[in-house]
């Protein structure tokens, strides 16, 4: 959530996220996938995110300032009827009533399907051959020098095994 905490939120970018796997049943709750609070803003940027709420009743967005935010280039799937899809100040909107209103000209939507995306860190530990325990993990990087390397045992490696099942995007 952007919010403010005793004051202005200023220069907050949201960016090149994969969001999926929330789960909302209640389709009358105040949550979003992401969501911006009425507290002032200035310079707020919501781009490049790939918004999958499959199996969900959950808002794609909520936004109820959105004067200083701009939306741009985001992708949008929600199982939740697409009237609902977007909330400002009490109201809902669909993508098409949505876009003057937010100024969301060039984001698409639509349903991506992903590789597995229930890989997790545990899961990276099993196709290794280790035990699901971050204390195995951290022996094994520890025990590493120059002389005995294995890339299996650093960040990039969990981060690449994760990626791949979204499809090798990038996070940042």
């Amino acid at each position: 959530m952007v919010s403010g905490w005793m004051g202005t939120v200023m220069s907050v970018t949201i960016a090149e996220n994969t969001i999926h796997g929330l789960i909302s049943p209640n389709p009358n709750s105040r949550v979003g996938a992401i969501s911006v609070d009425s507290d002032t803003k200035t310079n707020i940027r919501i781009s490049g995110n790939n918004i999958q709420l499959v199996d969900s009743n959950m808002r794609v967005l909520i936004a109820d300032q959105i004067d200083s935010v701009v939306f741009e280039e985001n992708k949008y799937f929600s199982d939740l009827d697409s009237a609902e899809w977007f909330r400002s100040r009490g109201v809902s909107y669909d993508i098409d009533t949505w876009r003057p209103v937010s100024g969301d000209t060039n984001s698409t939507i639509g349903k991506d399907s992903f590789l597995e995306p229930k890989r997790t860190f545990e899961t990276y530990l099993s196709s290794i051959g280790l035990a699901q325990s971050i204390d195995d993990f951290m022996e094994q990087a520890v025990n590493q020098s120059k002389d005995n390397w294995n890339p299996d045992f650093t960040a990039q490696a969990v981060l690449a095994y994760i990626r791949e099942a979204y499809g090798n995007r990038i996070c940042q």
